[in-house]
Formats: structure tokens, C-alpha cells, sequence
């Protein structure tokens, strides 16, 4: 469909905004940014090291009765051919997450975050075959770390939500699952996730995101923030990650995280940014060490394992419905007419 001329119109008036602002962050935080926050360069000829990456990809449909969903995870690890491919279709039951309030149904938790949350437990576990058999300096996951340990369950933790094949699963085994295999890895390997978004203010104190606030410092003209390296880290303990991450009290316990070392990469000059975070305290030795590892997979400026999993694992939402519909599965939502 063309654009309409009224909404082009709009469009042409957001470049004016845009300066705006640009011109507001220059006043207000540009000097102060370009002289309290350290940019620390990596190795010009970094080694390879090993590495496996993981990456899942999802597909709801909504229909009358039910969620259904379909998900697949893939791990590789790059010494030899060795991968583990994981696949799961189930149903989430909308009753599990509603409540009723003043007579009304009242969705609790979105069914798609918590198809998110299950994806995260296949990943782990795709993660965890690959390397019991490879050995990995790096295990490598696709985006934010604080995202992957939020818990989606809160309300609903015994609820009988996920239905996939005789299986009933609950938001706190899926927790606890998740808990238990990164205990494991963590104590085999280096989990270190990259993130192509972020809104955490770490540096900012929450005033701004960190990673717009360091992309307005490039566009700005500021040249330390558009060469490769990172920022200073930060370090996260187990009670910030509490805080943060709103995890409820009695749950506290089976958070297998004692600590997070954060920081923000370009991992090629004038190339994207990136959140990448490491399980664990890592002092600026060990972290540029990291970085650096991470920057000879990276030469076109993002990890090309994880690009690989990533491509290698997408579902075609169009196909899935094919199949759902070639199995005789009731899908019929109203969507169908707009399809």
C-alpha cells in the first residue's frame, strides 16, 4: 500500500524534532558524557576462541479457544559439527491467565511473553546438549540478559499453563528449569548475552538509555564514541538484579545469578552497538579479553554465530499456520478474513 501524501507530510516534519532533541542532549549532557565515561579500546588482531551460540524463534496463534503455539531452538558450537536442535508445540489455556475483577476478565500476563519465557527454557537446554560434549570459551545468546532472568509467572506461579504433548507445565517449573540449567553452564563456560536493543539507564542513572544516549554521542560528532571498543563496565549484584528484575521474595532463592558484568560494544568502527552482558564479576582484563573474543567473530560488526542461529532457527509464521490447518488443528479466530 502507498504512503498517503497526508502522512508524508508528517514524516518530512520529524526531521526538524529530531534536531531538536539532538540539540537538547548536546546542552544538557554531551560534555559531562564525553568526559566521565571511559571508552576502552580491544585488540586490533583478535584471537578466535571457541564459542557456541543459541537462538529460538516462535510462533503464536490466537484463536477462541486457546493460544497455540510452535517453537524451535538451535545450538551450534563452532569446533567440529556439532549441534542441538530442540522443537516443542503446545497450547497456553487463556483461563490460566486471567483473573476476575469486579466480574470482568482480566488478562494477567500476555500469552506471547510467556511463549517468550518457555523459549528461553529450550534455548538453555539446546545450549546445555551442545556443550557436553564441546567444551566453549563463550556460550553466546541473543539479547537482553535482563529480559531472559525476568519471571513471567507472578500471580500465576502453580497455574497449569503450557499443555505440549502429556505435559502440563507451570510458570515456576519453567523458572526453576531455567535456574538449574544455568548453574550448569556457568560452571562449564562464559554466558555472555548481545543485545541489539536496550532501555536500561545504567550510566544515565535512568535519565536516558544508555545505548541512545551513546548513539546520540556519535551522531553528535563525539569520535571515541563511534570507534570500536567499550564502555567502562558495570556491575550488577545479586540484590540490584533482585531489585530490578522485581523478582517475588520467596522466589529469590532459585535466582542463579550472583552477579552481572555489563557493558556496551562497537565491535567494528562506525559499526552498531550493542548490550553485551557476562554472568559473573569480570574485572577490565577479563573483559576486554571477552570483547576481544567477541570481535574476531564480529567483522561485519555483529557476532556471526548468533546471526547464523538466528537464521537458521526463524519459523515462518505463514507455514506454520499451512501445517496447523493440514493436521486438522481448529484455528479459526477472525483473523482470517484479514489474511
Amino acid at each position: 500500500m502507498p504512503v498517503f501524501p497526508e502522512l508524508e507530510v508528517w514524516i518530512r516534519d520529524l526531521r526538524g524534532k529530531a534536531i531538536e532533541y539532538l540539540t537538547v542532549i548536546r546542552e544538557r549532557y554531551a560534555d559531562i558524557i564525553e568526559k566521565s565515561l571511559e571508552w576502552l579500546a580491544f585488540e586490533d588482531n583478535p584471537r578466535r576462541s571457541d564459542v557456541a551460540a543459541v537462538d529460538s524463534s516462535f510462533v503464536g496463534v490466537e484463536t477462541r479457544m486457546f493460544y497455540i503455539f510452535a517453537v524451535q531452538a538451535l545450538a551450534v558450537a563452532s569446533r567440529g559439527r556439532s549441534f542441538s536442535r530442540i522443537a516443542r508445540a503446545g497450547i497456553i489455556d487463556y483461563a490460566s491467565l486471567m483473573k476476575i475483577v469486579r466480574g470482568r476478565f482480566i488478562q494477567r500476563v500476555s500469552p506471547k511473553n510467556m511463549l517468550s519465557f518457555y523459549a528461553q527454557m529450550l534455548e538453555l537446554e539446546a545450549m546445555n546438549e551442545v556443550l557436553k560434549e564441546n567444551p566453549v570459551e563463550l556460550a553466546l545468546f541473543d539479547g537482553s540478559i535482563t529480559t531472559f532472568l525476568m519471571y513471567r509467572g507472578r500471580g500465576i506461579d502453580e497455574a497449569p499453563v503450557y499443555r505440549v504433548g502429556d505435559d502440563v507445565l507451570t510458570p515456576l517449573g519453567i523458572w526453576s528449569r531455567k535456574a538449574e540449567i544455568l548453574r550448569e553452564l556457568a560452571q562449564r563456560t562464559t554466558i555472555t548475552f548481545v543485545a541489539k536493543t536496550s532501555y536500561a539507564g545504567f550510566y544515565t542513572g535512568g535519565a536516558l538509555p544508555d545505548m541512545g544516549m551513546l548513539e546520540t554521542m556519535r551522531l553528535l560528532g563525539i569520535s571515541k564514541f563511534s570507534q570500536k571498543g567499550f564502555s567502562e563496565p558495570r556491575i550488577l549484584t545479586r540484590d540490584q538484579l533482585i531489585e530490578l528484575l522485581k523478582i517475588p521474595e520467596e522466589l529469590t532463592d532459585l535466582l542463579s545469578v550472583d552477579a552481572l558484568t555489563l557493558t556496551y560494544v562497537r565491535f567494528v568502527d562506525g559499526g552498531p552497538l550493542y548490550q553485551v552482558a557476562i554472568v559473573g564479576r569480570r574485572g577490565e582484563k577479563d573483559l576486554k579479553r571477552i570483547v576481544s573474543a567477541l570481535a574476531a567473530w564480529s567483522p561485519g560488526g555483529y557476532p556471526l554465530p548468533l546471526e547464523s542461529v538466528h537464521r537458521l532457527s526463524k519459523l515462518n509464521k505463514k507455514e506454520v499456520r499451512k501445517l496447523l490447518i493440514q493436521y486438522g488443528v481448529p484455528i479459526v479466530s477472525g483473523r482470517e478474513v484479514l489474511e
